[in-house]
C-alpha cells in the first residue's frame, strides 16, 4: 500500500486573520486593524463606490468567473504595456494606477488612448472587455470618466438607445449592488491586486497577510482560501480607498458617482413589481400574503433557536472571529 497522504490539520494551516489582541475596542465594538488606521474614512459601496467600478462590475456579471477575470486582467496590461512605453521616467511614480475603475481610465492620457483601443482590437479583446451593450450603458453619461473606451463602437456608428442600455445596466448593477458579494468582492480583490502588481503597496515581512494566495486567487484556492482573500480584499479596498477620499484624491470618483445616481432619475423610469401595483382594495390578496409571510418567519425563529441551543449545548470553547 502507497503512503496516503496527510491533510493538514487546523492547528498546521497558516493564520491569516487577525488575532483577537490585535482589534481596538471603542465601547461595545471591536474593530480589527484595518478599521482603527487613523484618517480612515469609510466610503458607502453603492452610492460612492459602485458607479466607479461599472466596468469592472459588467464584465465579472455578464461573464463566468474564468471568462471575466482574465479578459479584465488582460485589458488591463495592455494599458499598462502602452503608457509604459510611452511614460518618462520622472512622471512614472506620478501616474495613477490602472486599477479597472473608471476614474483610473480617465486619466489615461490622450496621446495612449488611440494605441491602446487599436492594440485591443488587433488582439480580439476589445469587444469582449467592452461589449455593446456596455457602450450603450457608459454613452448615456456624457461626463463619464473613461469614455474614450466607447471609440471604436461610435466609430462603427453605433446609435446609443437607452433600452439596451438599461437592459444591460440593470443586471449589473443588481449583481454589484451588495458590497460584499460575489461581483462586488472579485472586482474589489482586481482593484487591490492591480495595487500590489504596482509596487504601490509595501508590507512589513511578519505582516500576517494572505498575500501568497494572491496569484492563484480564486481559481487555484480552496474555499477557506478563498474567503481569507475575499475577506481581506473588502479589508484592504476599504483602507485604499478611505485614504484616497480623506486626502481629497477622490474627486472624480465622487463627481461621477453623484452624476451617475441624479442621471438615472432622468435617464430611466423607475420600475415597480406587480405587488406595489396591486389595488387596496385587494385585500383577500393582502391578507394570504401576510399569512403566508408570518408563518415563514415562524419557522426561521424556531430554526434558529434550535440551532442556538445545539451550538450553546456542543461548543466548549469560544468560536474563533474572523475579518
Amino acid at each position: 500500500m502507497g503512503k496516503q497522504s496527510k491533510r493538514p490539520g487546523r492547528r498546521d494551516r497558516k493564520r491569516y486573520n487577525s488575532p483577537l489582541s490585535a482589534h481596538t475596542q471603542q465601547g461595545r465594538i471591536l474593530k480589527p486593524p484595518i478599521k482603527s488606521l487613523p484618517n480612515l474614512r469609510e466610503i458607502p459601496w453603492p452610492k460612492h463606490t459602485l458607479p466607479d467600478m461599472l466596468w469592472l462590475c459588467s464584465v465579472l456579471a455578464t461573464n463566468e468567473e474564468i471568462v471575466g477575470i482574465p479578459i479584465i486582467a488582460r485589458t488591463l496590461n495592455v494599458i499598462d504595456g502602452v503608457i509604459g512605453s510611452q511614460e518618462s521616467d520622472d512622471v512614472e511614480d506620478e501616474f495613477p494606477v490602472m486599477d479597472g475603475r473608471l476614474s483610473s481610465l480617465g486619466h489615461v492620457p490622450e496621446e495612449a488612448q488611440d494605441s491602446i483601443l487599436s492594440d485591443l482590437v488587433d488582439r480580439g479583446l476589445y469587444d469582449s472587455a467592452m461589449p455593446e451593450g456596455f457602450a450603450h450603458a457608459l454613452a448615456m453619461y456624457p461626463n463619464a470618466p473613461g469614455r474614450w473606451l466607447l471609440k471604436p463602437w461610435m466609430d462603427r456608428g453605433l446609435s446609443v438607445d437607452g433600452a439596451t442600455a438599461e437592459a444591460f445596466l440593470r443586471p449589473v448593477i443588481t449583481e454589484a449592488l451588495d458590497g460584499r458579494g460575489r461581483v462586488a468582492t472579485r472586482a474589489k480583490a482586481i482593484v487591490v491586486g492591480r495595487y500590489f502588481r504596482a509596487d504601490k503597496i509595501t508590507v512589513s515581512a511578519d505582516a500576517n497577510l494572505p498575500l501568497d494566495l494572491f496569484p492563484k486567487y480564486p481559481f487555484m484556492l480552496n474555499k477557506e482560501e478563498v474567503k481569507t482573500v475575499d475577506s481581506f480584499s473588502r479589508a484592504m479596498f476599504m483602507g485604499l480607498i478611505g485614504a484616497k477620499a480623506e486626502n481629497e484624491d477622490c474627486s472624480l470618483s465622487e463627481e461621477w458617482a453623484q452624476s451617475f445616481w441624479r442621471s438615472n432619475w432622468r435617464v430611466y423610469r423607475c420600475s415597480t413589481n406587480e405587488a406595489s401595483m396591486m389595488s387596496t382594495d385587494d385585500t383577500d390578496l393582502v391578507s394570504e400574503a401576510t399569512r403566508e409571510y408570518s408563518a415563514r418567519a415562524v419557522k426561521l425563529h424556531e430554526a434558529f433557536l434550535d440551532v442556538a441551543l445545539k451550538l450553546i449545548q456542543t461548543c466548549s470553547r469560544p468560536i474563533a472571529m474572523k475579518y
